[in-house]
């Protein structure tokens, strides 16, 4: 199963604004996962969460997610969720599985709404099993902030995204111009 020539893989980042004790991302797989215990839990309705790299997190952290790997955020977080995509492009989301939670027409959570849509074939037709697993791929989707002011009243907070794109956190009072 491809993209079609319309379609594209995006990658995403999350910034942790705010998360309760114990609360993490769930970040690709776990060291050894193959696509056959994948598979085989999956259709079997059993708790993928032990196959997958569970990361606990902080506010401030800042996460990258590339295309074809399985992530979910865990509960008990606020996070800000850039997606890079490309141009005159649409950049599609596969689920594999969506915590059994059930929606109104409205996207609200309701017990007797229904749930969205999975897309298992594809999506496992898409995940990269050589990318690296566990914290491996922690280390690499961890960007580190480059605190560039830190006063009392204000902070500013750069994230070097890729050689040319950063992302820039701004909090507190004051007025800031670009150096």
């Amino acid at each position: 199963s491809r993209l079609s020539g319309f379609e594209s893989g995006k990658w995403e980042s999350w910034l942790i604004l705010r998360h309760n004790p114990n609360a993490g991302i769930f970040l690709g797989l776990e060291y050894g996962v193959t696509k056959e215990q994948l598979i085989d839990t999956i259709y079997h309705g059993d708790d993928i969460r032990p196959l997958l790299h569970f990361i606990p997190v902080h506010t401030g952290e800042l996460y990258i997610i590339p295309p074809c790997t399985i992530h979910a955020l865990g509960a008990g977080l606020c996070v800000l969720e850039p997606q890079l995509m490309q141009p005159g492009k649409k950049a599609i989301s596969l689920r594999l599985h969506d915590w059994n939670r059930k929606y109104d027409a409205h996207g609200n959570l309701s017990e007797s709404g229904k749930p969205r849509e999975l897309h298992l074939e594809e999506a496992l037709n898409y995940i990269d099993f050589d990318a690296p697993k566990g914290k491996e791929l922690e280390r690499a989707s961890r960007i580190e902030p480059m605190v560039n002011i830190d006063r009392d009243d204000f902070r500013v907070v750069d994230f070097l995204l890729q050689p040319y794109l950063k992302a820039q956190v701004l909090s507190g009072s004051g007025t800031y111009s670009e150096p």
